[in-house]
């Protein structure tokens, strides 16, 4: 049998939360979907152990009682979960029938709600409430109360988790549920829009935060406002990665939604994470991580995004207040410091936190400037990073990354401040940090590196004397410098010679002679466009055929093409070796390719350094999966047998996607414009308030118009009829979208089932050696990738500041008074011509 591999799982998922799209919102159903994957996964656990343990009592000597008292004590069962009859998938009856959870046929969200509870009756102290507290199948909601599930609909669901198994030995590798979980937690961020941000911090800011921290294995690793758990699990990542042992942390959260605090504590299970401590309950006013003496229990590392700009709670509604150096009046939506506070006082004497906070925090007066003054004085704060805006969902306001350090206190004396607003990737809606702005960030923290409109080391005393404002711009202005306008250049013409050896020493200094094609000599001082800066066009084209710019990609192109033949046979090496060993291996690609291609110059260490973290992230599954079980036809993905043998039934899953997309754009789009109260685009969808409206002015028309067609009266029949016209076609219209989406769903649904039987079918013929070339083949196309995305962007820089030039210099004054004076006598002609003259 095939094992199961992220993709599969990932695509068994997404169909899963098709069933549940509709009446609910993705930040609601997303609980159904966690909760089924977290009950399939113990069921198959369980019911491995349980063959396990019905293999040993087939060659014991125990009497039959004892055999099967034995398969239902959970002793026999740990460290795993014990699963109850009345929780199990699938049992057989003694009568020789089937029952279990998958054979439900009436009242089914009574039977998983049943399940649930059973499960946690039996672990109760690893999940206490963790099911039943925020999963309920028999859910209702809208005007009628009717439950937003119905019995179909719920084993639908289960027909769609029953296609996998999820037991260890069906696994690629070891880590697939996790990584299918974060995957999940994700997905529904990304879907749930504004909510996402209640529960889920990007990855990429959450790596940053890590990295400042540099946790190591053996310690105690704390996030007050956890969440979905993102920040201990990328913790306990990157100490795998970095050679330790990430079952020797303490990982430690709390947090306040009982739904979310949920989902952290599945996490945890599906990651593997034997030591983790996450507690449900309000950080602020009722700490639950406490030490042998009722105080704050403290950490090594601490790193949170609590949310911003909360209400804070007043004096007397906190426990442990001494953690409070400065209360923040009661009601006022300025909590930030004190989570802060909270945190700073759960450090250890050589703790150090990373915390996302709010620009306001920085300036603003009264009791925050209060604890600014503490912050300095006790030598506690180390740095402040500046972000990029539009970097957390439901947020577009910018924020500040505060490093707290608890060693070497008194030694000080100064700030380090980072404005690293600039440097990000846009994206539709939202921005994300890539890996070069990470890797450079965590480089000048570490470092201490000072460099212009960047980073500057600004010292406490500095900083009391502009009245303890840490507003980052003050300190390190990355604001461009005016640009250059060479009068005499505007209005006689010719280019000033001084901003030509600019771009020679900034966007073109990679390209020595690019800007020769372009300019010729001319007066002292100045030169002359060449005939190639006529338009955009030609100057782009030039661009590409400039020998330099090929000679820079074969360069790389070749480095590459020789650094990957020689990575080949390590590759191969860790066939069936095990993750650490893909870990190490990872960890020597990245140290190899950064001595390989920093002597060739184009690249910074830190475009290096991002572009291999790009290519690590697109392998490291199948890297898994090799150091796993080696090369087999599992690591060919779907698409590429497809490709090869049905290219048409791929196409056809690119279109009904496609338009399946479209369609959900549609209402989604709609849906989220009515909660803005603003105007939608218009697409023949209807916003619901509307659409409910018309149904209902319809119905009213309808039963009138029944009326006046009894009474015979023409009048009023037309009169209706005229409404009816109006309203009819706009909601035929909405209908027809909505119905064509349910029906692409449906064919969908249908059409996977077809297309998956087929793959199967088609991948059985793939052999290990196969596998082999497909994987390293999609490896060196993926490495090539990374690097070149970032090598295009030093060339159209270059080609920006060339057009910028002539865009600014091209024509003069002169030109424009000419073109003036010939348009006028034209006018004058014309006029002259109709008699105006």
């Amino acid at each position: 049998m095939t094992k199961l591999t992220l993709a599969k799982l990932e695509n068994r998922l997404m169909a899963a939360a098709d069933i549940l799209r509709g009446k609910m919102d993705a930040s609601e159903y997303k609980t159904y979907i966690f909760g089924m994957l977290f009950l399939k996964r113990l069921n198959d656990q369980f019911a491995a152990k349980r063959n396990s343990l019905i293999a040993e009592n087939a060659v014991s000597k125990l009497s039959p009682a004892l055999q099967a008292q034995r398969l239902e004590r959970a002793e026999f069962y740990a460290p795993q979960f014990f699963v109850p009859k009345e929780a199990r998938w699938s049992y057989d009856l003694d009568n020789g029938g089937k029952a279990g959870i998958l054979f439900a046929t009436e009242d089914v969200g009574t039977v998983l709600n049943k399940a649930l509870a059973a499960i946690e009756e039996a672990n109760l102290e690893q999940l206490g409430g963790v099911l039943t507290a925020s999963i309920n199948f028999n859910i209702t909601g809208g005007n009628d109360k009717k439950r937003l599930m119905d019995d179909q609909k719920i084993r639908d669901l289960i027909g769609e988790f029953d296609k996998v198994d999820l037991q260890d030995e069906n696994l690629d590798f070891p880590d697939v549920l996790g990584a299918a979980y974060e995957y999940l937690i994700k997905y529904f961020a990304d879907s749930a829009g504004k909510k996402g941000g209640e529960f889920y911090t990007p990855s990429e800011v959450v790596r940053l935060l890590v990295q400042l921290l540099e946790p190591i294995e053996k310690m105690h690793v704390y996030d007050p406002t956890v969440g979905s758990g993102g920040m201990l699990i990328q913790t306990a990542n990157y100490v795998e990665e970095k050679g330790g042992d990430k079952n020797t942390l303490l990982l430690a959260g709390q947090e306040d939604n009982s739904a979310t605090w949920a989902i952290c504590k599945m996490n945890m299970i599906l990651h593997g994470i034997v030591n983790s401590d996450i507690r449900n309950g309000d950080t602020l006013k009722e700490p639950l991580h406490l030490n042998s003496n009722g105080g704050l229990k403290t950490f090594d590392r601490v790193l949170a995004n609590p949310p911003f700009s909360m209400k804070a709670p007043g004096e007397a509604e906190v426990q442990l207040p001494g953690r409070f150096d400065v209360f923040i009046p009661k009601g006022s939506k300025k909590a930030d410091f004190m989570f802060l506070q909270h945190m700073v006082a759960s450090l250890n004497e050589n703790g150090k936190a990373a915390v996302i906070m709010p620009h306001g925090v920085l300036f603003r007066g009264s009791q925050e400037k209060e604890y600014r003054k503490v912050l300095l004085s006790k030598g506690y704060l180390e740095a402040v990073i500046g972000l990029p805006t539009g970097l957390f969902y439901g947020t577009g306001i910018p924020a500040c990354v505060l490093v707290i350090n608890k060693q070497d206190t008194s030694k000080r004396k100064s700030i380090l401040f980072i404005n690293a607003d600039r440097d990000y990737k846009e994206g539709k809606n939202q921005n994300s940090l890539r890996p070069e702005d990470i890797e450079k960030i965590a480089h000048v923290f570490n470092k201490r590196i000072e460099q212009p409109g960047y980073s500057r080391i600004v010292s406490i005393d500095e900083l009391a004397a502009e009245d303890y404002n840490l507003n980052i711009r003050r300190y390190v202005d990355n604001t461009p410098p005016p640009e250059r306008q060479d009068v005499r250049a505007h209005i006689h013409g010719g280019v000033p010679q001084i901003e030509i050896e600019e771009l020679q020493n900034g966007a073109l200094k990679h390209y020595p002679g690019l800007i020769e094609l372009f300019v010729k000599q001319d007066k002292p001082g100045y030169q002359q466009f060449t005939q190639l800066a006529k338009d955009k066009e030609s100057i782009k084209s030039s661009i590409e055929s400039f020998s330099g710019i090929q000679e820079i990609e074969d360069k790389y192109n070749s480095a590459l093409e020789s650094w990957f033949k020689k990575a080949t046979s390590k590759i191969d090496g860790i066939a069936k070796q095990g993750k650490s060993k893909a870990f190490e291996l990872r960890r020597e690609f990245s140290s190899e390719l950064l001595k390989t291609l920093k002597p060739l110059e184009v690249l910074d260490e830190f475009q290096i350094l991002g572009s291999y973290a790009d290519f690590s992230k697109v392998i490291t599954d199948d890297l898994a999966s090799i150091a796993a079980g080696g090369y087999d036809n599992r690591l060919v993905p779907d698409d590429e047998i497809l490709i090869t043998a049905r290219p048409d039934i791929l196409e056809k899953t690119k279109e009904m996607t496609s338009r399946i997309a479209e369609l959900e754009a549609i209402f989604q789009e709609l849906k989220e414009a009515e909660e803005d109260d603003v105007e939608p685009r218009e697409s023949g969808a209807l916003p619901k308030a509307l659409l409910d409206e018309l149904k209902e002015t319809k119905k009213d028309l309808d039963k009138t118009f029944k009326v006046a067609k009894k009474l015979k009266d023409a009048a009023k029949m037309a009169s209706i009829q005229e409404q009816l016209d109006e309203i009819t076609p706009q909601l035929d219209a909405h209908q027809a979208l909505d119905k064509e989406l349910k029906e692409l769903k449906k064919g969908m649904k249908d059409f996977n089932l077809t297309k998956e039987k087929l793959i199967e079918e088609l991948r059985a013929d793939v052999t290990p050696e196969q596998a082999r070339e497909n994987v390293l083949k999609r490896w060196k196309s993926q490495l090539l990738d990374a690097y070149f995305i970032r090598l295009k962007a030093v060339k159209e820089l270059a080609e920006e500041s060339i057009i910028n030039l002539v865009t600014k210099y091209g024509i003069t004054l002169n030109d424009i008074e000419m073109q003036r004076e010939i348009e006028s006598q034209k006018l004058s002609k014309f006029l002259k011509e109709l008699g105006y003259d």
